[in-house]
C-alpha cells in the first residue's frame, strides 16, 4: 500500500492540522464505512445496531481493529469483483482533482453538524 502515506499528506495538505486528528480521521473512516454499507443494502436500523453493539463493548487495541477493518473490506471488495488496490487508486486521482476550496466547503459543513473539525 504504497498509496497510504501519499492519502494521509494530501489530506494534511488539503485539510490542514485536523487531518491528522485520531477522532477526525475516525468520524471520516466511520462516515465512508456508513455509505459502503448503505450501497450494499445494510439499512439504517441495521446500522444503528451495528453500532450499538459496538459500543457496548470496550474499545479494542487500535491496530487490530484497523487490520480487521482492512480484512473486513478486502473481503467485500473481492466479493463484490472490485480489485481494492486499484479502485483506491482510481478514487485517490478523482479526489485530488476536486478544488480545495470545495473540500474545505465539506469540511465546514460537516463541522456545522458536530461531526468533523474545522479545516485551515
Amino acid at each position: 500500500m504504497t498509496w497510504q502515506w501519499d492519502i494521509l499528506l494530501w489530506a494534511k495538505n488539503t485539510f490542514g492540522p485536523i487531518a491528522s486528528s485520531r477522532i477526525e480521521r475516525g468520524l471520516r473512516f466511520a462516515e465512508e464505512a456508513a455509505e459502503t454499507a448503505q450501497a450494499c443494502g445494510v439499512t439504517k436500523e441495521q446500522m444503528l445496531a451495528v453500532v450499538d453493539r459496538a459500543y457496548s463493548r470496550p474499545p479494542g487495541v487500535l491496530a487490530q481493529e484497523i487490520a480487521q477493518a482492512g480484512m473486513t473490506l478486502a473481503a467485500l471488495a473481492s466479493n463484490e469483483c472490485i480489485e481494492l488496490d486499484r479502485a483506491i487508486g482510481m478514487e485517490f486521482r478523482r479526489v485530488r482533482d476536486i478544488p480545495k476550496r470545495e473540500w474545505a466547503r465539506r469540511q465546514t459543513e460537516k463541522a456545522n453538524q458536530g461531526i468533523g473539525g474545522r479545516p485551515c
